[in-house]
């Protein structure tokens, strides 16, 4: 992680696998998360352009990680269902299918 010591003009770094960035404009700092500049945004320190850049990361992985979560919950769960279903449907016997497929 890079210092705020020296004030440049700009700074940037990686924050949980996301590149953050800032840019003075003069009158403000403008801010880059993954390259792309948060149109909108001007912050009077850098400080703050690059705690509003953490805190959106870190709401975006939550937000990822809930997703994530849910996304588990329903294929387990549909895979279950699928299974139960399976389970009711009279089996077919496999010769007539496997004598076709080498013919």
């Amino acid at each position: 992680m890079q210092s705020f010591d020296n004030q440049e003009e700009f700074w940037s770094e990686t924050y949980r696998g996301h590149h953050i960035a800032v840019l003075s404009r003069g009158d403000g700092w403008l801010v880059y998360l993954d390259h792309i500049l948060q149109h909108g945004l001007l912050f009077a320190t850098r400080e703050q352009a690059v705690a509003w850049l953490r805190r959106k990361v870190d709401t975006q992985s939550g937000r990822r990680a809930d997703a994530l979560k849910q996304g588990a919950w329903r294929a387990e769960t549909q895979v279950s269902r699928r299974t139960v279903a399976d389970d009711r449907r009279p089996s077919a016997p496999l010769e007539p299918a496997l004598a076709a497929f080498h013919e």
